[in-house]
C-alpha cells in the first residue's frame, strides 16, 4: 500500500529502492539510473511511495508509474535544454572577448 510523503521518515531514509514495471525494461542502465535519481530527489511527487522499516531507519521504495516516468523525462529534457543554453551563452561570451 502506498504511503503519503512523510518528512519525519524522510529524515530517517537510509536506502532507496526503485521498482520498474516490465514496460520499462527497454531502458538502458544509465537512463534508468538518471531517472531513479530524479524520482528519489522529489519523493513527494511519486505516485506510489512506500516506507519500509529497516534496522537503521527506513528504505524509501518508489514504484514507477507512467506519470512518474513522464515527469522525470520532462525534467531531464528541461535540464538538458538549460545546459545547452548555458554552453551556447558561454561560447558567445568567449567569442565576444576574443580579439
Amino acid at each position: 500500500m502506498a504511503d503519503k510523503f512523510d518528512p519525519y521518515r524522510e529524515a530517517l531514509v537510509m536506502e532507496t529502492v526503485t521498482e520498474w514495471p516490465e514496460q520499462y525494461d527497454r531502458l538502458e542502465p544509465h537512463e534508468r539510473a538518471a531517472l531513479e535519481a530524479r524520482l528519489h530527489a522529489q519523493p513527494q511527487d511519486a505516485a506510489q511511495l512506500e516506507y519500509v522499516r529497516t534496522h537503521t531507519g527506513f528504505c524509501r521504495r518508489i514504484v514507477v508509474t507512467p506519470e512518474d516516468y513522464q515527469r522525470a523525462t520532462q525534467q531531464q529534457a528541461t535540464q538538458q535544454r538549460a545546459a545547452q543554453q548555458r554552453v551556447a551563452q558561454q561560447r558567445a561570451a568567449q567569442q565576444r572577448v576574443a580579439p
